[in-house]
């Protein structure tokens, strides 16, 4: 199982929620692993959308399996007024992911919880941004 296929798979997972995807403003394709951006450096896509942000993976093995712990990020972007929007779409992605018996690479996640959230406005004045903080727990029989 390699960090790559926990990203595809986190990916696939929430681009085929459509109880997530329905709130977004290109449905399954305002899910990115990249804040979408013109050549000017200008938003491109617009909002609300979703972005797969950064992770962090350390060993969970045992003596007979090769395990994987994972911390993982998921941001909200959003134009409305107030953070409600952002809200709204971060508990989708909480249903989403929370609990959910992701494969990944054909190995089930032994654990997937979500650990905690953010939302706040942004630098820029206009866009609210939420942030969410998800734990996995992978393992292989080794």
């Amino acid at each position: 199982m390699s960090e790559a296929s926990i990203q595809r798979a986190v990916f696939a997972r929430l681009t085929t929620f459509s109880a997530l995807t329905s709130l977004l403003a290109d449905g399954a394709d305002s899910v990115y692993d990249h804040v979408p951006q013109s050549a000017k450096g200008e938003d491109n896509d617009p909002y609300p959308f979703v972005t797969i942000g950064d992770d962090a993976h350390s060993v969970w093995d045992t003596d007979d399996t090769d395990g994987l712990e994972s911390s993982l990020t998921v941001h909200v972007w959003s134009r409305h007024r107030g953070r409600i929007e952002v809200k709204d779409i971060q508990a989708k992605v909480k249903a989403a992911l929370h609990h959910h018996p992701l494969p990944v690479d054909g190995v089930p996640v032994v654990l997937l919880h979500f650990v905690d959230s953010s939302a706040d406005r942004d630098p820029d004045g206009l866009t609210q941004h939420g942030v969410q903080g998800f734990r996995m727990l992978s393992e292989e029989v080794a």
